[in-house]
Formats: C-alpha cells, sequence, structure tokens
C-alpha cells in the first residue's frame, strides 16, 4: 500500500494551514474579536 499523501492534497493542506495561521489565529487570539457571547464578531469574519 501507498501511503503517501498525494501533490494536491498535500498542496491543499499547506494553503489551508497558511490561511489558518495568517487569518484565522490572529482574530482568536485578540481579545476584542469576541462579541458578548464569546463568538467572533461577523464583520471580522467576512472575506473582503
Amino acid at each position: 500500500m501507498n501511503f503517501d499523501i498525494p501533490a494536491q492534497t498535500e498542496d491543499y493542506r499547506v494553503r489551508i494551514a497558511d490561511f489558518v495561521e495568517r487569518e484565522i489565529l490572529p482574530l482568536e487570539a485578540d481579545n476584542m474579536s469576541y462579541d458578548a457571547h464569546g463568538n467572533i464578531t461577523l464583520p471580522l469574519l467576512e472575506l473582503s
């Protein structure tokens, strides 16, 4: 059996990890990003 990750799947994985690190983690680290219910506010989640 070949357990290697296909190149296209690896590319997706890397791109998603980069996006999360660049866009999501900074929002989670900032307490001002959250609303009264502990959710990240919708305007911050909208992509421009």
